[in-house]
């Protein structure tokens, strides 16, 4: 046990002491440190003592101002020591841990006294990396060991760097100044911040990035984003849910490689393939005014028993068949994301803007899905093959919607789809259209609402609802498995029939059972078919280039490429991906209509009441069909289905945050 007088180390919150002991209390000690402060101390909590009173003849003042000259000593002494040979000295020795004098007499000689012992313990207990000091004994450390503890200590010191250096680097960057420094440190200072942005606490550097952002003066919840649009890294309103919610966005360079060395096949090529020769026809594309990936055409003639009409679906499967990188991308992907300011294809630009996409006045392979119609509308006849095609015509739908009543083709078209619709609602279908929501983003937000049920995206919709369930009942009638649609009965039904009005297509929504994927085919309410399928959006959604693969195989050799496993496996990939894809679009889409109502804030704006209970009102906004809920309020006397003025009381984009009062 020390004694009055005698000289001891001791650690207090990670800092060494020098005390000398004032009097001895069993398992506890009173000390002086070189601070001259009183300490109580448990006798466990000391590191080293010396071997002597050294100090018991001295005054207070004296002892305190000999621990202090000891303490300046001993630290020094410690940043002497040589730890990495002190190390290699120990390691032949064969011996797994020694005393702190007999390692101190390696370092500082055979006359090693108290202070170069208690230094070389300092040494020991600062680095980590060679030794360990335990029960009074100095354990050495293995080399795995000690490669590890170098790698940590290299990290601690590049960490206390960044906090340093990068705290400053950062205050910079919010003041819009230059950085003024490596270009590579402000990048891993920008990585910080927007990894802790993005992952929160998930991330692995979480603590490191918040104390950054901490003692750069950046603990606005949204902060970390101003500072990556101040620093150039993001642009303003990035789309930042992409890399959160990790939706690949960049094609690897095996991808690119095997879709730039594609070509584009001619019609002698197809032909001698066995692709039937449909160029002469009078293909035409509809789409949107922007649409660059067409994957699907259609054209009508007029025969002796009424009309033939052709759904063609680029054939994808020919440029991304399985095993390729592209159709792996396509598999990771699983959709192609559009967004009001962009979009996310799920082939590189090469395949589905170029080579696979149905352009007008060039040759393209397809599956075309032909049905002969009777002059009634009334289907006599229906066929798969592969073909060759050629658009003659390039429309977007609101082109179509100007030419109906001049343009016989898409009259006769037109007239056949609706013929197609009254069917389907007669076998079930639920339909609940309501308007597409267009969003133009900018300085100035505008948002338009869109006929979804118009009669140039009715006649789009209903010719391709018709080539799926050709492609579903074409494989379901030789018992091939393949990637079916289906769903139950709507828990309840409030439609029937065509449009319903917005308050009960919304309410019926709420009413659906979930959708499912099978490896064979069953009932589908919503589209009123006992098989259905979907394998007209090759380009965009990896489902329907599984499901033309699985067609076009059957057409060639008869037997399907995928077997029922495979598919299955597909299923897990799909329901992901979508799941994924789904909330991403949901997100984005909530902020830029947010910051359009920014610009509306407190002004009256109409909502229409789905829900009125005792918890809550649920209301969606008529303009932009965002849906909000309300607190309870008993002076709301509208019901459900009813209109009603409320004012935005508050709205922050970055929080999805939507607030409405009464």
């Amino acid at each position: 046990m020390p004694s009055a007088g005698q000289i001891v180390e001791y650690l207090d919150q990670n800092r060494f002491y020098c005390g000398a002991v004032l009097e001895d209390h069993g398992r506890r000690i009173r000390l002086v440190n070189q601070n001259g402060r009183e300490v109580k101390l448990p006798v466990a909590r000391i590191l080293h003592q010396d071997s002597g009173p050294r100090l018991a003849s001295l005054s207070r003042d004296e002892q305190v101002a000999t621990l202090g000259e000891l303490h300046r000593r001993r630290r020094e002494l410690a940043a002497a020591v040589p730890l990495a040979d002190i190390w290699e000295l120990a390691a032949q020795d064969g011996e797994t841990d020694f005393s702190p004098a007999f390692l101190a007499s390696l370092a500082f000689g055979e006359d090693a006294d108290d202070d170069h012992v208690a230094a070389f313990l300092r040494a020991v207990i600062e680095d980590k990396v060679f030794f360990r000091y335990r029960n009074g004994r100095v354990e050495i450390h293995s080399p795995e060991v000690v490669a590890q503890q170098q790698e940590k200590k290299r990290r601690q010191e590049a960490e206390r760097a960044i906090l340093v250096n990068g705290s400053e680097v950062l205050r910079k960057i919010s003041r819009g100044d230059d950085p003024g420094c490596d270009p590579a440190f402000v990048a891993e200072c920008l990585d910080l911040v927007e990894n802790y942005y993005l992952y929160g606490s998930e991330f692995e550097q979480y603590k490191l990035a918040r104390e950054l952002l901490k003692q750069a003066g950046q603990t606005a919840p949204h902060a970390p984003y101003h500072l990556l649009v101040a620093s150039g890294r993001w642009q303003p309103h990035e789309n930042f849910y992409l890399a959160r919610y990790r939706v690949p966005t960049a094609f690897s360079s095996e991808a690119l490689e095997e879709a730039a060395a594609v070509g584009s096949p001619d019609l002698a090529e197809l032909l001698a393939e066995g692709y039937r020769d449909l160029t002469a026809l009078p293909c035409l594309t509809i789409d949107g005014e922007d649409t660059t990936d067409h994957d699907d055409a259609l054209h009508i003639e007029k025969t002796g028993q009424g009309w033939r009409v052709g759904v063609h679906i680029a054939e994808v499967c020919r440029f991304a068949p399985p095993g390729s990188h592209l159709f792996e991308t396509a598999r990771e992907r699983g959709t192609s994301i559009y967004f009001p300011d962009g979009q996310v294809s799920m082939l590189p630009e090469r395949i589905s803007a170029d080579v696979a996409s149905l352009r007008e006045g060039e040759v393209r392979p397809v599956v075309s899905f032909l049905f002969d119609f009777a002059e009634n509308g009334a289907i006599r006849g229906r066929e798969v093959c592969r073909s060759a095609i050629v658009v003659k015509r390039r429309l977007s739908y609101r082109e179509v919607g100007g030419m109906l009543a001049e343009d016989s083709d898409l009259a006769a078209l037109a007239r056949l789809a609706r013929g197609l619709r009254r069917e389907r609602i007669e076998a079930g279908a639920v339909l609940m259209p309501v308007p597409d929501v267009v969003i133009t983003p900018g300085d100035e937000v505008r948002v338009e609402l869109v006929d979804a049920d118009s009669t140039p995206r009715l006649l789009v919709a209903e010719f391709m609802v018709l080539a799926n369930r050709l492609a579903a009942s074409y494989l379901a009638d030789r018992g091939v498995p393949g990637l079916f649609r289906a769903q139950e009965e709507p828990f309840r039904r409030f439609v029937e029939g065509g449009d319903s009005g917005l308050f009960l297509n919304l309410k019926q929504r709420k009413f659906l059972k979930p959708a499912r994927i099978l490896t064979a085919p069953a009932h589908h309410s919503g589209i009123g078919a006992e098989a259905y399928t979907t394998a007209t959006s090759p380009i965009r959604r990896f489902f329907d280039l599984v499901m033309q693969t699985q067609l076009v195989s059957v057409l060639t050799t008869r037997t399907g490429k995928f077997s029922e496993r495979e598919l299955k496996e597909f299923i897990g990939d799909i329901t992901t991906c979508q799941s994924r894809a789904g909330l991403v679009w949901r997100l984005r889409h909530r902020y830029w209509l947010l910051r359009y109502l920014e610009a509306r804030k407190n002004e009256p704006i109409e909502v229409l009441v789905l829900e009125n209970s005792m918890k809550k009102i649920v209301a969606v906004l008529t303009d932009c069909l965002l849906e909000s809920v309300l607190p309870p309020n008993q002076a709301v006397r509208s019901q459900p289905g009813e209109t009603m003025m409320v004012r935005i009381g508050r709205v922050s984009p970055l929080d999805d945050l939507l607030r409405l009062e009464v």
